[in-house]
């Protein structure tokens, strides 16, 4: 069975938001994540990592296996004025470069297109001030998927166009709260005030098949994804997914024609440094994670 994964890790790699940093030579002391190493039971290891500026903006992101073999590179390249200009994002299967399209003043993205290999588009569309819509095309143009947005920012509708996969939103929360596979297969999600999944539910009707998870999480604690910068003229464009946090514990229930088959439960130790910044992890499981920080202040 695989277990709930701790972290979202691609969910940082894609961070974005609107941010209007100071004009400063270099941001104030303030811990910001370096690298993340999970180390699994099997001892197996993987590492994510984050380069940055001098102003603190983030210039690179990377994951790694133990012998340093990387699955994505990914590298931005800002203007004098610390937008975005471009980004290229290096795989073993080849590398893709984007341009970064920005309208108004003050300078807001319009569209993040691949000018080199192949690549979605990201197409936003504003009403006022505020995001309205956030497009995604395939490389042959065609609409993949798209969200729409409150004036309050949060989420309104999540469509793919091209299939029959169906996002329910709860518009009070901006979250989804059901997703129905194009298979079939129907989840459920409960969140919480902090946009936590408290509850999921997996049901393969064609198998007879419930997997359910409940999680807790350390909500008065500060999660690493949100120790860095936003980027500068990029509106947030939340999915309804939810957002990542520090699980401290998770159980898990699978039933097979009603008949529960498996059974998981396991709980997550975590350290902080003075700051309160979690240094990583001890898992029930035997699965350790290490968190390592840049630019933290003097204890």
């Amino acid at each position: 069975m695989k277990r709930p994964l701790l972290l979202c890790f691609v969910g940082l790699l894609l961070l974005t938001g609107c941010h209007q940093e100071p004009d400063l030579p270099i941001i104030p002391a303030a811990c910001r994540i370096g690298l993340v190493e999970i180390i699994r039971e099997n001892g197996k290891v993987s590492r994510q990592g984050y380069l940055y500026n001098a102003f603190g903006s983030l210039t690179q992101a990377y994951e790694e296996d133990q012998t340093g073999q990387r699955s994505l590179t990914r590298t931005y390249t800002y203007d004098t004025t610390r937008y975005v200009t471009a980004r290229e994002d290096k795989t073993p299967g080849g590398t893709v470069r984007y341009a970064y399209t920005y309208e108004g003043s003050p300078k807001r993205i319009a569209k993040i297109a691949p000018t080199q290999g192949s690549g979605d588009t990201y197409e936003y569309a504003y009403e006022g001030e505020a995001i309205k819509s956030l497009t995604i095309k395939d490389a042959g143009g065609s609409v993949r998927e798209q969200f729409t947005y409150q004036p309050d920012g949060k989420l309104a509708t999540r469509t793919r166009p091209k299939t029959t996969e169906r996002f329910v939103v709860d518009p009070a929360t901006g979250y989804v709260t059901s997703y129905t596979h194009a298979d079939g297969v129907f989840e459920t999600f409960t969140v919480d005030a902090q946009g936590h999944h408290l509850v999921k539910t997996y049901n393969e009707p064609a198998l007879s098949k419930l997997t359910s998870s409940t999680y807790t999480y350390a909500d008065d604690r500060t999660f690493y994804a949100n120790t860095q910068l936003l980027f500068r003229g990029i509106p947030l464009t939340p999915d309804g997914s939810g957002k990542p946090g520090l699980l401290t514990g998770y159980v898990l229930n699978q039933f097979v024609k009603n008949v529960l088959t498996v059974a998981e439960r396991a709980t997550f130790r975590y350290t902080y440094n003075s700051s309160g910044y979690a240094l990583g992890y001890a898992s029930s499981t035997g699965e350790r994670a290490k968190f390592y920080y840049t630019n933290c202040p003097a204890p």
